[in-house]
């Protein structure tokens, strides 16, 4: 007998045990609620009972229109990519040791849902043109054989957790393509297929109708655990589409489109249900590049409820047409089918026409800058300040890399057939990129790969040097490599300002290259045409191609027709078999615990289990002084970034004190097992502006001195005399990536709150789970910005609770002092418990007692 059975919910379909909505009381209001909503509700009817889930939690979520309550939200599955997973797997296998040292069973910290990572962001491209594919994989197995072996070690010794090579492709790409299911058949039961990330993209799942979005690692592990999310439940958002693609238009411009239009209309935390006459003409892949840019807009989720087209999906990519059959009968069932009508109930609801959408770009710094293609000149210079004239070959505007990658579009073959139809017109035309231009490739899967080769594109594409590089993220998460070393010495002066085009999702200050300052998202079509004319000064559309009285752009753009007659060939393409795993030999014995290695400089046994718990009648802050002073839009790349380690930095400096070669330092997302180097690359972005700081980059100073100093080296000082410290910033701290060093590398820095003007979701709830206290302030203008600065909130541990109203006295020796309204952005009760019990990893270890 289950809980559901309580409630006469559960019935019987095609031999499994379900829980069926329809036999709720009531259940004809259920047609209110949003689709994505039915599916919350039904975990709570699952899993009544358990978890702390009530009738509460249930009567709440049946509530169409319900005002903010905390909810319970229990994935089927977990996905992780290998930056975030490595460091997942890492502290997994800490809370092993952990639990061994105490004398107990380090196999009870087992995964209680299944786990699929993937490698694919270790991908570094430094070699292009023929061969590069094959120079890229050894390169990337040499530089991470130690941390490739733990993995190995944790695909054999943790039940339930698998790896997939590197070399395959992107995480989200083989999410649809491989790991997600029409419904999921478990323990004899049915369910919704729902799942969490470790990335912020995870929500490309839901182009498939499946509910799922990006989380920390932190909240990960607890996942994994068993341990469910408690969260506030989101605002609910109806988009309703309507019209279709323009001729040229990619999906990649109406998610740009749309990430400006959400962005500005305010959509941070909410989950977006879409539905609307325009659905229809969106293939899967085109929804799923809308809802894989959901972070870039700031939504929780991006839900297309299941349809037709999604069964038709699963069926190509070789589900089996049995579960097919139920999935759709029990979808039906249940109402998780689309069909929104009036009858719904959102929050709020946007309606935005398709067919005023143009090829568009986004840029030069932010995801949400859309400019038409023909305008590119005109961002360019508002958006880059001139540099004058420049001595060497370099003119500001000039394009030097060229990258089609990503999951958002490469997963698209709609959008990879445009690309390969403007490189063939391009090719007949004699036409060539610029030699300085680096140009790359890097596909989300080898099925993509094979439809290019199957409709004889790839080799256009190839005679333009867009090679394949790699199965890998490569440009989009800033592993672009090396540019050709006249042009990195002529950039590393700093008198010029060169661009990127990227069919990428993100472009941050200092995340696709340290030189290049102007970084645009496109669809792969637009990347090709911007690599021929090969700068961003002016309209590309403008001027003839090539020498002489060339094409111009719009004489080679691909048709709507064309792109859609060779779309149509590859429905009839089987799935691929994924290729043999390149794994290196010598894997680590599989025993329960990890054998940490004391001279390891990549894997080091991280002290998160062993985090000081906060004194209960402490007071929240006691004259706390800034560590930093930030602005508006700080991301997590600027908190913690992931590309390469420089030699001058704290850990380079750090790995040269190990042995450790230059050459050999790798990226941070690499060190991710390595908490001495993540730490000291706590904000060590290049780009970063700290207002106590006279220069940019990872400094600050402190009020004892007037020197200079890094973050780390302040942090230290201030941890060793015993003074608390915060982080001031404006609106949107914490864009971007779901990033969980950002907030591991913030508590290790021994900052006790940050206080901003507003948080991104993801890294909100990071802060949480590291026990570091997220406030919400009214505003920062009226704070001085000087290390003199002291800030007090006189509220004790033990007292703090969900959504506190509090004030931030403030005082500074020659400003007088004042107090700000804030609120504590602990969300739930939840959420309460694990700061008071200093972060969610101890709590882990303390409930196996």
């Amino acid at each position: 007998m289950t809980a559901a059975d309580s409630l006469e919910t559960t019935g019987q379909l095609d031999g499994h045990a379900f829980v069926d909505l329809r036999r709720l009381p009531d259940a004809g209001a259920l047609a209110a609620l949003p689709v994505w909503r039915r599916i919350l509700l039904e975990g709570l009817l699952r899993n009544l009972g358990r978890f702390g889930i009530t009738a509460d939690h249930v009567d709440a979520a049946r509530r169409p229109g319900a005002g903010p309550f905390e909810t319970v939200f229990a994935p089927a599955r977990i996905v992780m990519q290998d930056y975030s997973g490595t460091a997942v797997l890492v502290d997994l296998a800490a809370l092993r040791s952990a639990l061994a040292d105490r004398g107990q069973d380090p196999a009870l910290a087992s995964p209680q849902v299944p786990v699929d990572l993937v490698v694919d962001h270790s991908l570094i491209l430094d070699h292009t043109g023929p061969g590069g594919l094959a120079r890229n994989l050894q390169a990337e197995l040499q530089s991470n054989a130690e941390r490739y072996d733990f993995l190995k070690w944790a695909a054999a010794a943790v039940p339930d957790v698998s790896v997939v090579p590197p070399g395959q492709g992107i995480i989200h790409q083989l999410n649809m393509e491989r790991f997600a299911q029409p419904v999921q058949r478990r323990a004899g039961w049915l369910m919704p297929d729902t799942v969490i990330g470790t990335d912020s993209h995870t929500t490309m799942i839901n182009g498939l109708g499946i509910l799922g979005w990006g989380v920390g690692g932190i909240e990960a592990t607890a996942a994994m655990m068993g341990l469910p999310m408690s969260m506030q439940c989101p605002r609910s958002i109806g988009l309703r589409l309507t019209g279709a693609k323009g001729p040229g238009v990619q999906a990649a411009d109406i998610a740009l489109m749309l990430t400006e239009r959400l962005r500005a209309h305010g959509v941070v935390g909410a989950v977006i249900e879409v539905f609307g006459p325009g659905v229809a003409a969106l293939s899967i892949e085109d929804r799923a590049t809308i809802a894989n840019m959901c972070p870039e807009y700031g939504a929780t989720a991006c839900l297309f409820p299941m349809d037709e087209a999604v069964f038709g999906y699963m069926a190509r990519q070789g589900r089996p047409a049995d579960l097919i059959a139920t999935a759709r009968r029990y979808a039906r069932r249940n109402g998780f089918l689309a069909g929104a009508t009036d009858e719904m109930r959102f929050d709020d609801r946007l309606d935005f026409d398709m067919s005023a959408c143009g090829v568009s770009v986004a840029g030069p710094s932010r995801p949400d800058q859309r400019h038409r293609l023909s305008d590119i000149g005109q961002a360019f210079r508002q958006g880059v300040p001139a540099s004058g004239d420049a001595a060497g070959s370099l003119r500001d505007g000039d394009l030097v890399l060229a990258a089609i990658t990503s999951c958002t579009n490469t997963a698209n073959p709609g959008a990879m057939i445009a690309a390969g139809l403007l490189a063939r017109a391009a090719r007949a035309s004699g036409l060539a990129v610029p030699p300085r231009i680096k140009c790359t490739m890097a596909l989300g899967s080898t099925r993509a790969a094979e439809g290019l080769r199957r409709l004889g594109l790839l080799e256009d594409l190839e005679a333009l040097g867009f090679h394949i590089d790699g199965y890998g993220c490569g440009a989009c998460v800033g592993n672009v490599g090396r540019l050709a070393p006249e042009l990195e010495a002529e950039l590393a002066g700093g008198a010029v300002n060169v661009a990127a085009i990227l069919s990428g999702n993100r472009n941050f200050p200092g995340r696709i290259h340290p030189h290049i300052r102007a970084n645009f998202l496109s669809s792969p079509a637009a990347v090709v045409a911007l690599a021929l004319v090969g700068h961003v000064r002016s309209d590309p559309f403008e001027a003839p191609l090539g020498a002489g009285e060339g094409p111009r752009l719009a004489d080679l753009w691909p048709t709507r027709e064309a792109v859609a007659a060779l779309e149509a060939r590859l429905h009839d393409m089987p799935p691929d078999a994924p290729p043999e795993a390149p794994w290196s030999d010598g894997v680590r014995a599989a025993g329960a615990t990890f054998g940490w290695d004391d001279g390891s400089d990549y894997l080091i046994r991280p002290p998160f289990f062993d985090l000081p718990v906060p004194v209960a009648s402490d007071s929240l802050l006691d004259r706390a002084a800034p560590l930093l002073m930030l602005g508006d839009a700080i991301t997590t790349d600027h908190i913690s970034p992931v590309g390469a380690i420089a030699p001058g930095s704290e850990a380079g400096r750090y790995l040269s004190a190990l042995g450790v070669a230059p050459g050999a330092f790798n990226t941070y997302g690499a060190r991710r097992g390595n908490h001495e180097v993540m730490l000291r690359g706590t904000f060590a972005n290049p780009r970063l502006q700290n207002r106590l700081a006279d220069r940019t980059g990872p400094w600050t100073r402190l009020s004892d001195g007037p020197e200079t100093l890094s973050i780390y080296a302040a942090a230290m000082r201030c941890l060793g005399d015993g003074r608390q410290t915060v982080i001031v910033a404006g609106q949107s701290y914490g864009a971007g990536s779901a990033r969980d060093w950002a907030a591991k590398g913030t508590r290790l820095l021994g900052v006790r709150a940050v206080l901003a003007e507003g948080f991104e979701r993801i890294h909100r709830a990071n802060l949480v789970c590291m026990g570091v206290v997220p406030i919400e302030v009214a505003s920062i203008a009226d704070l001085p910005a000087t290390p003199d600065l002291r800030l007090s909130v006189p509220m004790r541990w033990s007292d703090l609770r969900p959504q506190a109203e509090i004030a931030v006295a403030w005082s500074c020796p020659g400003h007088g002092g004042g107090v700000i309204p804030a609120t504590l952005r602990i969300d739930t009760a939840s959420e309460a418990e694990i700061v008071r019990r200093g972060g969610l990893l101890p709590a882990i270890l303390r409930g196996f007692a």
